[in-house]
């Protein structure tokens, strides 16, 4: 199953528009949040909680708040949902879901997200908690809507949240890079992509890249990649990808999936 199942499951039973908010909003907080950017990622965090909260009401009471119109207020939100039918709702929509959603909806007003004047920074704690809230959320709406196991909705949603660069396969730790048309300086920029948050040293990407490349040439790449280009940066030993790597090699792997 992809994504693109699961947005054809969510607009048969609810609406074309909430299918297309749920996915993107989701797609667009696991970018966020592997390139460490907290703040926007909890802000699609909350997107996706206000995009989920539409297709609970539809499937609660067979109409919601239209998309571009403010939701209800939390309270009332969560009390209409769980005096939803409790013998046509399911529980997971009149109760569980809902309160999953309203820590990560709250989160955009309290934890200086949505407003400068909220008195705590978001931070990689903060982030954690709303993907794996949001993570949960999704596997349930796959099982509920496709109706298939607990089992096979956690499979499924493992799958997609392991954020992984197209063209790169892992043996154990070691990333191997599968396409054969991308420039030497691309395959480093892949990489790194796939690495996030760890980085990668000189060494292992000399390991990782072949070897007609080499060491030398490798690093006077990635001095162009950097002081050029800005698009790694290097810390400590380690190469980091920047925002603008990670939106460069981003068009690049999607131009590639075409």
């Amino acid at each position: 199953m992809k994504l693109q199942e699961l947005r054809d499951d969510i607009a048969a039973a609810t609406q074309e528009d909430l299918a297309g908010e749920v996915v993107e909003s989701y797609e667009e907080l696991r970018a966020r949040h592997f390139r460490r950017d907290f703040r926007p990622g909890l802000l699609e965090a909350g997107r996706f909680a206000e995009a989920v909260f539409r297709v609970l009401q539809v499937l609660a009471t067979g109409k919601c708040t239209p998309v571009g119109k403010t939701l209800p207020k939390l309270p009332q939100l969560l009390v209409t949902l769980e005096n939803a039918d409790a013998g046509k709702v399911h529980e997971s929509v009149r109760l569980h879901i809902p309160r999953a959603l309203a820590t990560v909806y709250n989160m955009r007003n309290k934890r200086d997200i949505g407003h400068i004047s909220a008195d705590v920074d978001a931070n990689v704690m903060d982030a954690e908690f709303a993907v794996a809230s949001c993570n949960w959320v999704l596997a349930e709406l796959v099982r509920l809507l496709h109706r298939c196991s607990p089992e096979d909705a956690s499979v499924y949603v493992e799958k997609i949240v392991e954020r992984r660069a197209p063209l790169v396969q892992v043996f154990g730790d070691e990333p191997f890079v599968l396409s054969t048309d991308l420039s030497a300086k691309d395959e480093i920029l892949v990489l790194l992509y796939q690495r996030g948050e760890s980085g990668a040293t000189l060494d292992d990407l000399d390991r990782w890249t072949p070897n007609t490349i080499g060491i030398r040439s490798l690093s006077a790449r990635m001095s162009e990649l950097e002081n050029r280009d800005r698009f790694i940066r290097r810390l400590d030993g380690r190469a980091f990808l920047t925002e603008s790597g990670a939106h460069h090699i981003e068009s690049v792997l999607s131009s590639k999936s075409q």
